[in-house]
């Protein structure tokens, strides 16, 4: 009866939680966090009814631990570790003073139906000072914001001095290098008709100006769709030219119409529209309404071109292999079948060396209904898939959006993070986040996120996650159409793992190696990770890739550049819990920006170039 008394009371317990290790893998021996103290204990089991048996067993505890300390003779070396030893403390804390201050003013009840898909967040180091910056839109009751990092995860907004703080209905915005000069460039859509904009970075390098520059016009991005979503940038063809891809939800399809899905880079920052030539239009519409909420590009099928994964409202899910000249759909309606499929996460979430696809969708199936929730599609290595949902116990997220799959505790595997909420049906109207912990054996534990510190309730849509404040573990942050509208929870987590972060610095035109396959792999394993080309829910993950590694101490770093040489780089790491950056082994040469034209502008050491002005 005592030892329930020995627990903390409530208002003594902290907001961890713990997580056990998994069987099979080595103990995290790092320092473990501080229980309770003897005084809280005696305090916790202070009843009339206990007191003195509870103060006889703190005692006798006191005398016990006495013992042991005492015992400082080798022959403990080989006992076994204690349990605090062999566990991850778990949680995040909201950040009130994160200086991400942008909010909200229209309720949700004022909004239609699309403007309550929209918001989001785009992730990245536009001023390449090392740390991530974000670009935040959504609604148009305050304008759009450029929050700069200051290096130890504190923000402040320059959007009206860098000239992108627009007053427009704004969703999935996106950072990529369209034009190979270094810098990141911005697309930021929009919704319901509303101004959308593709923007080049001025605001680095040696003619600075310190703002970016509207090129929507000159780039021949001229839209007929309403509403564009989601935006993200890859590169489809390998040619070194990020592509633009975007989504649209609510614009009216027949057959065959075009979709505006993919526009590729020409070069000369001007963009062309290929998505009925690449085979897309032509199969993406089932329903005469386009649905298409959330894209990512990654090789599915393990031929090292990329392939389309678009997570669609309504049934209308679909998978696309690129075989190098055209988009050939794969979608098989006997697994592909995610009802309202929203956001998505890509990862191999059971390192068997493929990517799998997680779609966000509506779960009711508590209240009688016939919505069965997310899915999880693993990879059968080939590009086709299998629905595991019910095996992985991920399929309750309520009304879910945007997802992220990143390995928050170090363990060497990815969990799953995902926002919910629709303010429309009240069942949905203050559902917390979803948080599914990796088990390594091919289930998840979806764990009480208010037990690990994430205790909002708003309405999210967008999500990034990422190292916020440059400590090694992924902080998230939430993108909500409620109060707060930016919600930062830092990782603070004790008893982690080891990590390693990676950037690139990729050949020609794609300067941060966007599309290469990094492999890492330790004594605990292999994992695999694709650098950008990815999206959440209109939101995006910084370009960077971060690996925890349990308790390894060296990694070996194997990077698939997807050039057209297939060039191959291997770092062998012997300092984890650092960022290394990798550099294409080409880029000793000399490189021209090429504006005009074709060709990446690189030339070897001695070559001889004529320059005509």
């Amino acid at each position: 009866m005592c030892l329930q008394g020995l627990l903390p009371p409530h208002e003594f317990r902290s907001n961890d939680f713990l997580i056990q290790s998994k069987p099979g893998l080595p103990a995290l021996n790092f320092i473990s966090k501080r229980g309770p103290s003897l005084m809280t204990q005696g305090r916790a089991c202070f009843r009339v009814a206990q007191f003195v048996f509870c103060l006889a067993s703190i005692m006798f505890a006191i005398t016990v631990l006495n013992v042991f300390a005492s015992q400082n003779s080798p022959a403990t070396s080989n006992t076994s570790p204690t349990e605090d030893e062999e566990t991850t403390v778990l949680s995040f804390e909201g950040d009130a003073d994160s200086g991400l201050t942008r909010q909200v003013i229209t309720l949700n009840k004022d909004m239609t139906v699309l403007q309550q898909f929209t918001g989001g967040v785009a992730a990245g180091d536009f001023d390449n000072d090392g740390d991530v910056d974000l670009y935040v839109v959504g609604t148009d009751d305050a304008p759009n914001a450029l929050y700069v990092n200051d290096g130890t995860g504190k923000f402040h907004d320059i959007a009206s001095e860098v000239g992108v703080n627009f007053l427009h209905w704004g969703s999935g915005p996106a950072f990529g290098d369209i034009d190979g000069d270094g810098d990141l460039d911005l697309f930021v859509g929009a919704i319901e008709g509303d101004p959308y904009y593709l923007l080049e970075n001025r605001f680095v390098g040696s003619d600075a100006e310190r703002k970016f520059i509207d090129i929507t016009d000159e780039a021949g991005l001229h839209l007929h769709s309403e509403s564009t979503v989601s935006g993200s940038f890859a590169d489809y063809d390998q040619d070194g030219l990020l592509d633009l891809f975007l989504t649209h939800w609510g614009d009216k399809r027949q057959q065959n119409n075009d979709t505006e899905t993919l526009w590729r880079n020409e070069g000369g920052r001007l963009f062309s529209n290929m998505s009925t030539d690449l085979g897309i239009s032509s199969s993406l519409v089932e329903e005469g309404v386009e649905l298409t909420l959330t894209q990512n590009l990654f090789d599915i099928s393990g031929d090292g071109l990329p392939d389309l994964l678009i997570a669609s409202d309504s049934n209308e899910s679909q998978t696309y292999i690129y075989n190098g000249s055209y988009f050939v759909i794969s979608t098989d309606r006997r697994v592909i079948k995610d009802q309202s499929g929203m956001g998505a996460a890509v990862g191999d979430y059971d390192n068997d060396g493929d990517f799998d696809w997680f779609v966000t969708s509506i779960y009711d199936i508590h209240v009688g209904g016939s919505s069965f929730g997310n899915r999880l599609y693993q990879n059968n290595g080939q590009g086709f898939f299998t629905d595991v949902t019910d095996d992985a116990g991920v399929a309750n997220g309520n009304w879910g959006w945007g997802a992220c799959m990143k390995d928050f505790d170090h363990d060497g595997d990815l969990d799953i993070f995902h926002v919910n909420g629709w303010d429309v049906w009240e069942e949905y109207r203050f559902q917390p986040s979803r948080f599914f912990e990796n088990q390594g054996d091919g289930s998840f534990n979806m764990i009480n996120v208010f037990d690990i510190g994430i205790i909002g309730r708003g309405q999210g849509r967008g999500l990034a996650c990422f190292d916020a404040d440059r400590d090694g573990d992924i902080d998230i942050l939430v993108v909500n159409l409620t109060t707060p509208h930016l919600a930062l929870y830092r990782n603070n987590s004790t008893n982690l793992g080891n990590y390693v972060v990676i950037k690139l610095r990729g050949l020609g035109s794609n300067t941060f190696g966007v599309g290469a396959l990094v492999t890492l792999t330790t004594t605990e394993g292999t994992q695999i990770r694709q650098l950008g080309a990815s999206n959440n829910y209109a939101s995006h993950n910084p370009l960077e890739v971060h690996f925890g590694l349990g308790s390894a101490t060296t990694a070996d770093v194997k990077v698939e550049w997807r050039d057209q040489a297939r060039t191959i780089s291997e770092l062998s790491i012997e300092e984890v819990n650092q960022v290394y950056t990798i550099e294409h082994p080409d880029r000793d040469g000399l490189q021209l920006s090429v504006q005009f034209g074709d060709g990446d502008g690189l030339y070897s050491a001695g070559d001889v170039v004529e320059i005509a002005a």
